[in-house]
Order: C-alpha cells, then structure tokens, then sequence
C-alpha cells in the first residue's frame, strides 16, 4: 500500500510541476480527491521527491522542493470515471467498533462538503494534519546566499502554480487555508492551512547560480495531527468534545542534486 500511495503522490508532484492536471490517454483530466485524516499518518518522516529532470526541480526561478507524507491505512475507491478517491480504510473505521456506522455516517457529511467547496477544482487534497508556523531549513553548505546551518525559513515561499494566494500559503494551495477549505473540517483550532498529501514549497533563486553539487538538507515542520475520527467518534455523545491531537514535527533529512551560490 505504502508503494501505492507513493506512486500516485509522485504523479501528483510531476504534474503539479508541469501542467498542474494529470491527462489520460484520451485527454480527460483525472479527478482525484483525498480526505485522510491523522489516524492514517504512520511516522514524522517525509519523503523527498528526487526530481528526474532539472524541469521538476526548477520552475519560473524558483528552487523546488517536494515530499509525500507517509500515510498508510488508507484505501483508493474508483467513484466513477476517470474519478477516485482516497479516504481512510476499513479496519480504520472497525477501531470504532459500534460507533462505526455514526463516525463513517459524520466523516462521509464531512467529504461531501469538501466536494462541495471544490467543485469547480475537479480535485482536492486534504489532511486532518495542520500547519501554521515555524517551518525550519538549513543547508550544510552555503545556498542562495545563506551560509551553511543557517536558517533559510525567511526565504520559504509558495510553487508558482499556488500565486495569487497569500504567501503565507507556503506549504499547501490557499484553497487549503483554514478560512477556506478549513470551514468544511470546523478544527476548532487556530491554524494557517491544511496540509495536502504532498508538501511542496520553493526557494528563489533571484541572481544566484545553479550550481552541479551535492547539497543536504534538514527539514522540520511542527505540526498539528488531529486525530479527526477519533474526535468525531467523541462527539457522538459529546457535540462539544475537544478536538483531540498531537504536537509533533514532521523531518525529512534529503540531498539534491544541485545548489544555488
């Protein structure tokens, strides 16, 4: 399964780095909607896109970088076609034991409503895993005018193919900003965006020169894993249940192929 998903997470990535949709053979864009909620997160650690072309690692200027979460218990339902979906599998929802029917009955609610709010998108990718600051990357050598261990957070911004919504939208579309998307969830949280099942955000490149070298790179990106079934499983017979989740920092330690000096 985890090869799975991270087959389809990487055709996600190549076609978000170059024409934003994924085409069939007959030229028809394939739909995809992923809700997965925390319980599907198997461990903090990222994994980094290697890109296979400088293509897919430099875009309008920008130094792109990419990573799939590492979900698992999760299940892929054709809904029609050229349609799908992604949601949490089975046995996750049999954990809830007699309130499964109400836990699935209220997650189903939930995903028609993120239907709702996308449907001029012809897809969506949500995860009950949020983000609102904090992010940290350092280089152990130097990059875009950062010397080596330097912070280069200040520097973090959005994919191109996400301008025109705020910067601050770093690591997901702002279609994925709790004031978005977020009112379909109702996190009773504060937070700035809902995390996709890929993470991809860019450094500019400005004058700076690429460079053919070896260059590694620590990630940490604390976050909010909301255990979304377990709390809707609470409100069956609390409505005003906390959200329940946990503080944790998703890592990735990753080398490219190129620098930027």
């Amino acid at each position: 399964m985890k090869k799975a998903y991270i087959f389809f997470a990487l055709i996600a990535i190549i076609c978000t780095t170059s024409c934003g949709k994924f085409w069939g053979a007959s030229g028809t864009p394939h739909q995809r909607y992923i809700l997965l909620t925390g319980e599907c997160l198997r461990s903090m650690e990222l994994e980094y896109y290697h890109p296979e072309s400088l293509d897919h690692q430099i875009d309008r200027n920008r130094f792109i970088f990419t990573f799939s979460l590492d979900m698992t218990d999760y299940i892929i339902e054709d809904t029609g076609w050229k349609q799908d979906r992604l949601i949490p599998s089975e046995e996750t929802f049999n954990t809830f034991r007699g309130n499964k029917k109400n836990v699935k009955h209220a997650f189903e609610d939930v995903y028609e409503e993120c239907c709702a709010y996308f449907s001029a998108q012809g897809r969506f990718s949500i995860s009950t895993i949020i983000y609102d600051k904090g992010i940290s990357l350092t280089a152990d050598k130097d990059f875009a005018g950062f010397p080596a261990g330097e912070d280069l957070a200040s520097e973090i911004m959005g994919i191109p193919q996400n301008d025109g919504f705020p910067k601050d939208a770093i690591l997901a579309p702002g279609w994925n900003l709790a004031e978005n998307a977020g009112t379909a969830l109702n996190i009773p949280l504060d937070y700035l965006t809902l995390l996709e099942d890929v993470i991809s955000f860019s450094i500019p490149m400005g004058n700076h020169t690429l460079t053919d070298e070896k260059v590694t790179f620590e990630l940490n990106i604390p976050v909010k894993v909301i255990m979304y079934l377990n709390w809707l499983n609470d409100k069956v017979t609390d409505p005003k249940a906390p959200v329940v989740y946990k503080d944790e920092v998703l890592h990735c330690r990753f080398t490219t192929n190129h620098g930027l000096r």
